[in-house]
């Protein structure tokens, strides 16, 4: 709660990502640490992530204005500017009610010359709560993707496996052969033939491409693993790694989980791990920086698991993330996996608050390897057939509800090949290669993505 001048209350507020104050290529300000300075004329773009009621300035302070101060025209999207008085520091509010999305707002300060306004902490103020409804919010763009692999060089699982991605989904994530295993095959070897594949089918028919993963503490070389390694050595090398993958795919691969699974399961810090042997704790920070070092164009992401509801390991990451934001780190986003069990199923509006309280850090926010598992002697009750159905659907609805919510990936294209068991039927793609009825329910939720 913040006390605004006059002893008005304001109570929560909507994050704000600013985007158009920034140059190009640069990663967007937010809105928890951000501070404008408006001299003349400026204007910037707030992505709120739900309706709101007011933007509102933590402070405002005048330098260099004379004793009369400074005169600031505040314009929201198309309503009518406000003018306020700002001498010394106070506090802004303009009220205007509107719907989640981006909206332009435009600052201009005079006198001209050398007179400057400093203004902190720009937001928009969150509508009353109750008057927004995520399972109703009008459809959005948001790619609905797969995740896909390669039993060998030479052949996918079967003819029909690349042909069903190819026609049903708009976004792809390599599931495995972008892994450390498989590429780094030796200390100075490397072996992309699969990944190559893998990413060229979505490259050569239009689908995007979300790389996963630099950082993992699974799925490594048996020749890294089991030798003593000086860490500065190691570092060296795998920073040269990420060169050379993050440079190999600049052009087709704009985002990457940099670090998957970095967090005990009971949120007490980070898990025991290969990197943290050799490492220590800061490898999540160094991580990050080698990735945008690699691509400074790149969007870099943190995945983890068992985070997708309030919890101790939610709370962990949020704290993460925040001590990652505080110093600088270059991080854009969050991935939740939502590898989910059939019961319960997840509420529509609390999926949504969940994200947005990770959205209003000033990140972007992804569904990134959702399945829904029915265990196998409930394989023909219809009831279980809806549940899943419905758990896919209020997910969908969540994070389609949330401008912040960039991506909705399911962890495989079909139930045969999926790593959960083909026995659980967790995807939208049944064992022979049928839609299920939640894909076109899902299709619903999304606007088609171009």
């Amino acid at each position: 709660m913040c006390r605004f001048a006059g002893g008005t209350v304001l109570g929560a507020t909507v994050a704000a990502v600013l985007l158009a104050a920034a140059p190009a290529g640069a990663a967007p300000a937010r809105a928890s640490q951000e501070r404008l300075t408006v001299s003349g004329a400026r204007s910037v773009e707030l992505l709120a992530a739900s309706p709101v009621r007011a933007l509102v300035v933590r402070e405002a302070r005048a330098r260099r204005c004379g004793r009369r101060g400074a005169r600031l025209t505040v314009r929201v999207a198309t309503r009518a500017p406000r003018v306020f008085r700002v001498r010394g520091a106070r506090s802004l509010r303009v009220g205007a009610r509107l719907a989640a999305g981006t909206h332009r707002v435009t600052l201009r300060a005079r006198p001209r010359g050398r007179c400057a306004v400093h203004l902190r902490d720009v937001r928009f103020e969150q509508a009353a709560a109750g008057t927004f409804d995520p399972a109703t919010a009008p459809p959005r763009p948001v790619p609905l993707a797969a995740a896909v692999d390669k039993r060998t060089n030479n052949h996918w699982f079967d003819s029909r496996y690349a042909p069903s991605f190819v026609q049903r989904f708009d976004g792809l994530t390599p599931e495995n052969v972008l892994k450390m295993e498989t590429v780094w095959t030796d200390i100075d070897r490397y072996d992309f033939t699969r990944t190559d594949q893998v990413l060229g089918l979505a490259a050569t028919n239009g689908k995007s491409i979300h790389g996963h993963v630099l950082f993992w503490d699974r799925q490594l070389p048996r020749w890294m693993v089991e030798r003593s390694w000086n860490p500065t050595d190691l570092q060296a090398r795998v920073r040269a790694y990420f060169g050379l993958v993050m440079g190999r795919y600049r052009d087709t691969v704009r985002e990457w989980d940099v670090v998957n699974e970095p967090l005990n399961d009971d949120g007490n810090g980070l898990r025991r791990s290969f990197w943290m042997d050799n490492f220590g704790p800061s490898y999540v920070e160094q991580a990050f920086r080698w990735a945008h070092e690699a691509n400074p164009a790149a969007r870099l992401f943190l995945n983890d698991f068992d985070t997708e509801d309030p919890g101790p390991k939610a709370d962990a990451l949020e704290r993460l993330l925040r001590d990652l934001l505080s110093r600088g780190v270059p991080i854009h986003g969050v991935g939740f996996q939502f590898h989910s069990n059939l019961l319960p199923v997840r509420d529509v509006r609390a999926v949504y608050q969940h994200l947005k309280r990770f959205a209003d850090l000033g990140l972007e926010v992804q569904v990134t390897e959702m399945d829904v598992a029915i265990p196998p002697n409930r394989q023909a009750d219809p009831a279980s057939r809806r549940h899943q159905a419905q758990h896919f659907v209020n997910v969908a609805k969540a994070c389609n509800a949330l401008p912040a919510c960039t991506r909705f990936t399911v962890w495989g294209v079909t139930d045969r090949y999926s790593f959960r068991g083909a026995g659980t039927t967790p995807l939208l793609i049944d064992t022979d290669y049928r839609p299920k009825p939640v894909y076109d329910e899902l299709r619903k939720v999304f606007a088609p993505v171009r």
